[in-house]
C-alpha cells in the first residue's frame, strides 16, 4: 500500500499527519532549487490486547446460602483500557457495565452480586464471564466460571464418596505403616545386636523415616479436607445436619491419628542418625510406642468408618423401602380408579426397585463386623423382598403390602439398631468405670498407711489394670466416645504402679496413679452423657431435619415437572394423567409431613411461615389433581421450594451462631482439583510480563525493540 501526503510548511518547519497501519518505508522528497529524496523507515509498534481475570472467587461454586458472591476483577493493557462488561447466563443472557476506569492501564473492580431474585432451583447453573475494551477497540474475556445449585442427592453423593476416599487411603497407609513398622523392629534388633548400623541399614531408617512423614502428612491433608467440606456445606444453602456431624466426628477422629509425639520421634531419629549408636538406640525406642499407638489409630478409625458406613446403609434402605411402598400404594389406587389403565411401565420399575433393594440388604447383611441378630433379620427382610419380586407370583397387592411391612421393620430395625448400639456401649463403660473405681479404692487401701509394701499385692492391681484397659480398647476401636486419651492415662497409672513397688517413692506414684485412673472415669461419665444426645443446641434438630426431608421432597416433585413441559397440542395422555395424580399425592403426603411439624420444639415462631407454605402445597395440590399445567403452577412451585429453604437458612443462622458464638468467623474458600491444563497456559502470562516490561525505566528508543521481541514469543506460541 503506498500513498502521497503533502507536508505543510511553516517557516523552515514542516507537518504532516498520518495513521500507521504496518512498519514500511517512507520517502521524504524536499524541493526548492535543488531536489531532495531521503528513506525513512516507519516502525509501526504493536498494540496488545488487554487482559482481564476474575481472581475472586477464581474457581466454579456451589451457591451460598445467603445468594450473595463477592466478585473480584482485575484489567490491565499496555496502552489504557476502555471500558468493560460483564456477563452472566441463567436462562438468558444478561450484561452489566464495569465501572472502569477509563484510560488507566490497570484497574481492580469489586462489587456484590446478588442472586436472590433469579429463581434458582436444585440442579440450575449460572455461567458468567468478564469482558475488556482497550483504548484501541481490542476486546478480550476473562475464563467462564460457574455457580452451581446442588441437589440433595449430589450432596449425599459428594459426601459419602468423601468418606469412601477416606476408607480407601486409610487402608493403603494401614499396609504401608504396618510394612515401616516391621522394617524399623527389624533395624532396631539389629543395632541392639550388633551395637552399630552399617550404612545400608541407615539409609533404609532415612527411608523409612520419609514414609512415615508422608503417612502423617497424607492424614493431615484429609483432616483439612474434611474441614473444607463441612465449611462448604454450612455455606451452602442446602444442608443436611447429620452428614455435617458425620463428617465433624471422622475429621475428629483424624486428629487423633497423627499425634504430635509422633511427628516428635520422627524427627528426634532423624537427628539421632547422625550421632552416636547409643543416641540412635535410645531415638528408636521412643518411636516404638508412637509408632504402635498409630497402629491402633489407624486400626480404629476404619472400625469406626465401617460401624458409621453400617448405620447409614441401613438407613439409606429403611427409606428405600418407604419409598417402593408409597408408590405401590399409588400404583395401586390408580388401577382401581381406572381399570383400563396401562400400569405395565410402573410395575416394571417398583420390581426394579425391589430387586435394588434385595440386593442392599444382602450386602449389608454380608458386611464385616455387623452383630449376628442384625444379620439375621436383614436376612429375613430380604427374604420378604424376595417373595414380592418380579419373578414371584406376589400381585400388586401383595407387593405393596410386603413393602409396607418391609418399611416398617426396617424403620424398626434401624432403630435399635442404633440405639442398641448406644445402649451396649453405655453398658460397657459402666462395667469399665465401676472396675475401674474398684481399682482405684484397692490402690488407695495399699498405700494409705505407709506400711511395708506388698508386691505381691500391687502386681495384682496392675494385671486387674491391664485388663481392664483392653477392654477399653475393645470399646475404643467401636466409638468415639471412648477416646485414645484414656487409654494414655491408663498406661500412665500402670507406669506409676510399677514405680510405686520401689521404696521411698511409693506413696507419691500410688497418688498419681489413683489420679490418672480417676481422670479415666470422669471422661468416661463426661462422655456418657453425650452418647445419645441431639445434635442441636437450640433443641430444634428435629424440626430442621422435618424441613430438610420436606424440601428434598419437593425439589423431587419439581424435577418431576419439568419433563410435562411443553405440554403436546393434543392434550395430556392418560398415562402423563396418572403420572400427575401420582404427583398430586405426593403433594398432598409433603403438605401433611409439613403440618405435622408444627408441634416440634423451635416451631412456634416459624407458624406464620408453615402457614403460607401449607397454604401454597393445598393449592399445588389441587392443580394436579386437576391436570392444570401452566406458568402459575410453576411458579408456585418455585415460591414453595424458596420459602422452605429461607426457613432452614433462618434456624441454621440461629442455631450456627449460638454454637459458635465463642469462635470468630473464619472464610473458608475450597477450590475444586484442577482439571487439565489448557493449551493456551502461558499467553496470559506472558502479556502480563510484556505489559510489566514496558512499564519499567528503560530508554524510550528500546521499546520497539521490547515489543518486536515479545510479539515474537506470543507468535512462537
Amino acid at each position: 500500500m503506498s500513498d502521497t501526503l503533502d507536508l505543510k510548511c511553516d517557516n523552515k518547519t514542516f507537518a504532516g499527519e498520518f495513521i500507521v497501519i504496518e512498519s514500511g518505508t517512507a520517502t521524504l522528497h524536499l524541493k526548492s532549487f535543488t531536489e531532495l529524496k531521503e528513506q525513512i523507515i516507519i516502525y509501526a509498534v504493536p498494540d496488545l490486547t488487554p487482559l482481564v481475570d476474575i481472581f475472586y472467587p477464581g474457581y466454579n461454586i456451589n451457591l451460598p446460602n445467603d445468594m450473595e458472591i463477592n466478585i473480584g476483577i482485575r484489567g490491565s493493557d499496555d496502552y489504557g483500557l476502555s471500558k468493560g462488561k460483564f456477563y452472566y447466563k441463567f436462562k438468558e443472557e444478561n450484561t452489566k457495565n464495569l465501572a472502569l476506569k477509563k484510560g488507566v492501564i490497570e484497574d481492580t473492580i469489586y462489587f456484590k452480586w446478588d442472586l436472590s431474585d433469579l429463581g434458582m432451583l436444585p440442579g440450575d447453573e449460572i455461567s458468567y464471564f468478564a469482558e475488556i475494551t482497550d483504548n484501541a477497540g481490542n476486546i478480550n474475556k476473562s475464563k467462564t466460571y460457574y455457580i452451581y445449585f446442588p441437589t440433595m442427592e449430589e450432596i449425599y453423593e459428594e459426601i459419602s464418596k468423601k468418606e469412601n476416599l477416606v476408607q480407601k487411603d486409610l487402608k493403603d497407609l494401614q499396609i504401608e505403616h504396618s510394612d515401616e513398622l516391621k522394617e524399623i523392629e527389624r533395624i532396631h534388633q539389629k543395632l541392639m545386636k550388633e551395637r552399630e548400623l552399617v550404612w545400608a541399614d541407615q539409609e533404609k531408617l532415612r527411608e523409612a523415616i520419609t514414609k512415615e512423614k508422608e503417612i502423617l502428612n497424607k492424614i493431615d491433608e484429609w483432616q483439612t479436607e474434611l474441614e473444607r467440606t463441612i465449611e462448604k456445606l454450612n455455606q451452602g444453602i442446602i444442608l443436611d445436619q447429620e452428614s455435617i456431624e458425620r463428617l465433624q466426628e471422622i475429621s475428629k477422629i483424624l486428629q487423633e491419628i497423627a499425634p504430635d509425639e509422633l511427628k516428635e520421634a520422627l524427627e528426634n531419629l532423624q537427628l539421632a542418625l547422625d550421632k552416636t549408636p547409643r543416641d540412635l538406640q535410645m531415638a528408636l525406642d521412643k518411636l516404638k510406642q508412637s509408632q504402635k499407638d498409630l497402629a491402633k489409630a489407624l486400626e480404629r478409625t476404619l472400625e469406626i468408618l465401617k460401624r458409621y458406613q453400617q448405620e447409614e446403609k441401613l438407613k439409606e434402605l429403611a427409606q428405600m423401602a418407604k419409598d417402593l411402598a408409597l408408590k405401590a400404594d399409588e400404583i395401586e389406587k390408580l388401577a382401581e380408579q381406572d381399570k383400563d389403565l396401562n400400569i405395565d411401565k410402573d410395575i416394571a420399575e417398583l420390581n426394579k426397585g425391589i430387586d435394588e433393594l434385595f440386593q442392599g440388604l444382602g450386602e449389608l447383611a454380608e458386611s464385616e463386623g455387623l452383630e449376628q441378630e442384625i444379620k439375621e433379620a436383614l436376612e429375613q427382610i430380604a427374604q420378604q423382598a424376595s417373595n414380592i419380586s418380579e419373578y414371584s407370583s406376589a400381585s400388586l397387592k401383595d407387593k405393596n403390602k410386603g413393602l409396607n411391612r418391609m418399611a416398617a421393620d426396617l424403620e424398626r430395625l434401624y432403630e435399635s439398631f442404633v440405639k442398641g448400639r448406644a445402649a451396649n456401649l453405655r453398658k460397657s463403660l459402666i462395667e469399665i468405670m465401676n472396675q475401674l473405681i474398684d481399682i482405684s479404692k484397692a490402690e488407695e487401701n495399699l498405700y494409705k498407711q505407709n506400711q511395708k509394701i506388698d508386691i505381691e499385692q500391687q502386681d495384682q492391681i496392675i494385671s486387674a489394670t491391664k485388663v481392664v484397659a483392653e477392654s477399653l480398647y475393645a470399646q475404643q476401636i467401636k466409638s468415639l466416645y471412648v477416646t485414645p486419651h484414656m487409654s494414655k492415662n491408663l498406661a500412665k497409672a500402670i507406669r506409676h504402679m510399677n514405680k510405686a513397688k520401689q521404696k521411698n517413692i511409693s506413696s507419691k506414684n500410688a497418688q498419681e496413679a489413683m489420679r490418672s485412673i480417676n481422670l479415666v472415669c470422669l471422661e468416661i461419665l463426661r462422655n456418657m452423657e453425650k452418647v445419645g444426645e441431639g445434635s442441636s443446641s437450640t433443641g430444634m434438630d428435629k424440626f430442621l431435619d422435618g424441613l430438610s426431608k420436606i424440601s428434598k421432597g419437593q425439589m423431587s416433585l419439581a424435577q418431576s415437572l419439568t419433563g410435562f413441559f411443553p405440554i403436546p397440542v393434543s392434550g395430556l395422555s392418560s398415562e402423563q394423567k396418572a403420572q400427575l395424580q401420582r404427583l398430586a399425592n405426593k403433594q398432598r403426603a409433603l403438605r401433611e409431613a409439613l403440618e405435622s411439624l408444627r408441634g416440634e420444639a423451635g416451631a412456634n415462631k416459624y407458624q406464620e411461615l408453615l402457614d403460607n407454605i401449607t397454604s401454597e402445597m393445598e393449592k399445588m395440590e389441587q392443580a394436579l389433581y386437576q391436570y392444570k399445567l401452566d406458568r402459575e403452577l410453576i411458579e408456585r412451585q418455585k415460591k414453595i421450594i424458596s420459602r422452605l429453604l429461607d426457613a432452614q437458612k433462618s434456624i441454621r443462622k440461629e442455631d450456627y451462631e449460638k454454637r459458635r458464638k465463642s469462635k470468630p468467623g473464619k472464610d473458608f474458600l475450597t477450590r475444586e482439583r484442577p482439571k487439565t491444563l489448557p493449551e493456551d497456559l502461558g499467553e496470559d502470562q506472558l502479556r502480563e510480563l510484556i505489559q510489566k516490561a514496558l512499564r519499567e525505566s528503560y530508554p524510550e528508543e528500546y521499546e520497539l525493540y521490547i515489543r518486536e521481541y515479545f510479539k515474537s514469543l506470543l507468535e512462537e506460541r
